[in-house]
This record gives C-alpha cells, structure tokens and sequence, in this order.
C-alpha cells in the first residue's frame, strides 16, 4: 500500500548505494503517440475500476475512433489518456499516501517537521506510476523496504542521482526535488518566473517556476523559496494536495503531535492513510 512503515525502534545504517545514472528519464509536457499511445490506452481501459464510467467511455470511444484512422484521432486519444492519467492518481493520493510513527508504547505521531527522505517520497508516490515500470532498473539490490519503490522512481526518472551518481536512499530530499516529481507527475508547463533566490541555472529552476505559476508553492515571507533546502513532511504533502487538489476528508487521524491549530492541519488529515 502506499504511505511509509511506522518508526522502528531500532534504525540500522543505510550506506548510499553506487550506482549509474538513469538514462531514461522522461521529457515533462510530451504526449504519447503512436504504438505507446495504443498500449497505454489499451492497458488503461482494462483497468476501468480506476477511473469514472464517464472517463472509462471517453477512452473506449477515442480508442476506437484511432483504430479506425479517423482524422484527430490520435491527438484526441492522447488528451483523454492524460485526463484519465490525472484521474487515477488523484483518485489513488486520495485514499491517503503517508501514515504517522506508531512506536511502543507511545501514541501516533505524525512528525510535521521531520525530513523526508528519497526512499520515503519513492515509497509514498510509485504506485502512482508503476503501470510505466518495465522492470529493468534494479540499481537498488538490497531487499530494504524502500528498494523496488526505489528502482521504480529511478527507472521512470523521478529521482535522479546527484553529482556523485548516487540515489542514496536516505539523504533528505531537498524543496527543488519535490517541484520536479511533481510537475512532471502532474504534466505541468515549464517556466521561467521564478522566486528570488532560484537561479535559472538551477537545475530545478524550470520545475519550481512550473509549480508557482500553478499555484502549487508560494515560498516564504521574504519571496525566497530555498530550493536546496530539506523539505519536511508537512511541507510535503501540501505541495503534493495542492498539485491534484485533493479534497478534504470527513474522516480524521489523530496525531499526539498535530492539532487544528497547526498550519499544515487540513493538508496533514487529506494525505493520511
């Protein structure tokens, strides 16, 4: 299921993983066409419990209008595949992606300002595109907890190593990171207006101006958005509501750390499993 495993009492040490970079990382904003357009819709339609009746028909229809080679066709199927895209993983964030700390005798903690770190966001969000994964990125060999979400979020080019070649699976995902798995998952169109202390030579300037312009971050009170900065959990999940626009939940989770008072309280109660 998606969320992260609760806190065990005992951590043990995580060396950083060696490993080359991934050559496939996909282009932002590109529709499919041609025969990957014909399977992913195919593979979509024989999936309809994740999508609406309306949404299911849509696809059905343009898949068989492309079939026929009516004119359009193609370009038309490529935007109802999108939509239908969106759909699912809105659907799937709102069931609840992340989950609190549950230790011994203690009560649920949810840790606001806790780090996230790679493996975690790659556990939270690769369901979200597992149907992509063709199983052939195995950088992550250890049977830890986080290695196939891992090797998911690697092959499909969500996480990406840094200067040194490394995924490390427990270094801290900084706020640049998190604006580029989210544009790219919500298909944003890049940009260039960007906060003040975002260089356009940044490699994640065209992400983070992505997600302002669609409202997604807003940054701090001094117009600064500090991109190599470690993003905390509650950081993170109202970048990711905000980006599908979940909505807020009749149920709650109750947290020993984590009141209606806190800024991040609504955004914290529609990610949690």
């Amino acid at each position: 299921g998606l969320g992260i495993p609760a806190e065990p009492l005992f951590r043990s040490k995580v060396i950083n993983i060696e490993n080359k970079k991934s050559d496939k990382e996909q282009t932002i904003n590109v529709s499919l066409k041609g025969k990957d357009l014909e399977d992913k819709a195919k593979s979509m339609i024989n999936k309809d419990e994740l999508y609406s009746k309306q949404t299911r028909l849509e696809l059905e229809k343009a898949y068989d209008e492309y079939k026929k080679g009516i004119d359009g066709s193609e370009k038309r199927l490529a935007s109802i595949v999108e939509k239908a895209r969106m759909e699912k993983v809105t659907n799937i964030l709102s069931q609840g992606y992340i989950q609190g700390y549950k230790q011994l005798f203690a009560k649920n903690k949810f840790m606001p300002s806790k780090e996230v770190t790679r493996a975690e966001i790659a556990t939270m969000l690769s369901s979200l595109v597992i149907d992509d994964y063709k199983g052939t990125t195995k950088v992550i060999g250890e049977q830890k907890w986080y290695s196939n979400s891992m090797n998911i979020m690697i092959e499909l080019g969500y996480i990406k190593a840094d200067k040194k070649d490394l995924y490390s699976p427990t270094k801290p995902l900084t706020r640049g990171e998190l604006t580029y798995i989210v544009a790219r998952l919500a298909n944003l169109p890049l940009g260039d207006d960007n906060f003040k202390d975002v260089d356009k030579t940044h490699e994640y300037a065209k992400y983070i101006s992505a997600c302002k312009k669609a409202g997604i971050v807003s940054g701090y009170g001094d117009k600064t958005f500090r991109p190599d900065n470690a993003i905390t959990r509650a950081e993170t999940v109202t970048i990711i509501n905000r980006a599908f626009k979940l909505k807020d939940k009749t149920s709650v989770v109750s947290y020993s750390d984590v009141n209606e008072k806190h800024w991040a309280y609504k955004e914290i109660m529609k990610a949690s499993k």
